[in-house]
């Protein structure tokens, strides 16, 4: 049996920002966020170790959208410093694609809501992928993500 997949976090750094710019742009629908926690507390040892980050980092704040069927669960964190988010040739970079039924104006919404297009909408000619409209963009925190149609 193949797993299906619950949710997808993203590490994001604000947290208000990526919430705005996520359903504006894409549509998604915001669940629930958490107020943003001005002076968090430290994460327990544990729990750092668990989510996989340095000593002394907090959970600002989280937030958890839907799109179609599939949650985004958004982190902020606050306590250690934070790079660029990786290039999409980097190790252990991802992007999600969103599907989306009209390719031209999920893209012209993407630009409005504060996001770059890659280049212009282009159509595959592949194996599986044979007919599908695909454009990559990045959020105004310069996260990677695909529209495709």
């Amino acid at each position: 049996m193949s797993p299906g997949v619950h949710h997808i976090g993203l590490t994001v750094p604000d947290i208000g920002e990526a919430r705005r710019f996520l359903t504006e742009a894409l549509g998604c629908v915001e669940l629930f966020t958490t107020p943003p926690a001005a002076s968090p507390a430290p994460l327990a040892d544990a729990v750092a170790r668990a989510l996989n980050v340095a000593p002394g980092v907090t959970i600002r704040g989280i937030a958890l959208l839907r799109s179609g069927t599939v949650l985004i669960e958004l982190f902020e964190y606050a306590g250690a410093a934070r790079g660029a988010p990786p290039q999409n040739h980097a190790a252990g970079a991802a992007h999600i694609a969103f599907d989306v039924p009209d390719i031209d104006a999920a893209a012209a919404a993407v630009t409005a809501a504060g996001g770059q297009l890659r280049g212009p909408v282009n159509l595959a000619r592949s194996p599986g992928f044979d007919g599908l409209r695909w454009v990559y963009f990045i959020a105004p925190w310069g996260q990677t993500f695909e529209l495709v149609d």
